[in-house]
């Protein structure tokens, strides 16, 4: 009884969000690009972001703020995973946009959440992991920027630790643009986009923001308890552009933090 009534209060929140949370950012993540310049150090980074605009206020008088610390023995738990991924190869835009690497997508790959389905519309990558686990982060994590029709944001995380080297991130390794502004256009051969969602694996979520300026809130976070791997090789490929796009952890305010796990399997009588 009581996990039904935290689940309830867990759902109900969501709703609230969706109607009143919407963010119509086709863009996603990186919209904020029209604002003042920001940056991830000095005068110009995460400390700073809320005087640099009137637009970043929230940066500094937000209160679901992302990212957090992600603790399991912090979250409530839940059998069956909220979201279902039906992601499909894809040919990708790879943009070096002054903070990140983003692919663009072209394919209908979405997720679909709460009954409503959310088109992938990016992903992109931040060194270190944004998100921490029980208070460490990890070497990389990809964001998944996913919009629904009316606007609304889901975005999936997902860690990636070192270890044996990851076959889906070569055809984006072998084209990254490295100065500022660099743009390939479909020059790649198709991304698996299903290799980046990890097998067999608990999800945590939470409503939170961007993590870049502005750092709209409303944002509905997904993030993958289990990393994916990549060789060493392949994480200083980002890492010689960027080593430290990644914005600190934020206060939880008493936020409903979710761990999602996989039902357990019907045994036979």
């Amino acid at each position: 009884m009581k996990r039904n009534i935290i689940t309830n209060a867990f759902l109900s929140t969501t709703l609230l969000l969706l109607v009143f949370g919407r963010l119509n950012l086709s863009g996603a993540e990186h919209k904020s690009d029209q604002h003042a310049a920001w940056n991830y150090d000095g005068a110009t980074g995460p400390k700073h972001w809320a005087e640099l605009s009137g637009a970043f206020h929230l940066c500094k008088d937000g209160k679901r703020q992302s990212p957090i610390d992600l603790r399991e023995k912090e979250s409530f738990t839940v059998n069956g995973l909220p979201i279902k991924v039906s992601y499909r190869p894809d040919t990708v835009d790879e943009i070096n946009n002054g903070h990140t690497i983003k692919e663009i997508i072209h394919n209908n790959s979405k997720v679909r959440y709460d009954g409503r389905e959310y088109r992938l519309v990016q992903f992109h990558f931040h060194a270190h992991s944004e998100h921490t686990l029980n208070g460490k982060p990890f070497p990389l994590e990809i964001h998944f920027v996913h919009q629904d029709k009316t606007g609304h944001l889901l975005v999936i995380g997902v860690f990636l630790k070192q270890g044996k080297a990851n076959a889906a991130l070569e055809p984006v390794l072998r084209h990254l643009p490295r100065k500022t502004g660099d743009h390939e256009v479909d020059s790649m051969d198709e991304v698996d986009l299903k290799s980046f969602i990890p097998k067999n694996s608990a999800i945590f979520s939470y409503d939170g923001s961007l993590t870049t300026p502005p750092a709209s809130e409303g944002v509905r976070w997904f993030v993958y308890k289990k990393p994916l791997t990549l060789s060493a090789k392949q994480l200083a490929q980002f890492q010689n552009i960027y080593d430290h796009n990644y914005r600190p952890i934020q206060p939880r305010n008493g936020r409903m933090v979710g761990l999602f796990r996989q039902r357990p399997k019907k045994t036979e009588p």
